[in-house]
């Protein structure tokens, strides 16, 4: 009952928020809602799977620096991929009194 509490929170907050926005169609955030859940049910009924993924997690246990480098490098490809990502990044600057704010795109 927890589990679908939390779905219809962050459904509530971060996907309507995100259609609201503009950031996301309707049709991304319908897919990542049965996308996320259908990987973790495969993952967790398939026992190869969940061994593999174990067996993983198992072999960079005493060598957590590596997961965190590994995820700092996937999040600043992330950050130069997604305009969102980008736009979050420049605000903070901005905030921090490193830069100034952008003015609006030029059209032609």
């Amino acid at each position: 009952m927890l589990g679908v509490l939390c779905l219809v929170w962050a459904m509530m907050t971060a996907g309507v928020a995100r259609v609201a926005l503009g950031y996301h169609y309707p049709s991304d955030i319908m897919g990542a809602l049965v996308l996320g859940p259908a990987m973790v049910c495969l993952f967790e009924s398939i026992p190869y799977l969940r061994a593999l993924v174990e067996r993983f997690l198992s072999l960079f246990h005493a060598r957590a620096y590596i997961v965190h480098a590994l995820l700092f490098l996937f999040l600043a490809e992330a950050e130069n991929l997604f305009l969102g990502f980008q736009g979050v990044l420049k605000y903070l600057k901005y905030l921090s009194g490193m830069t100034t704010l952008p003015g609006p795109p030029l059209v032609y």
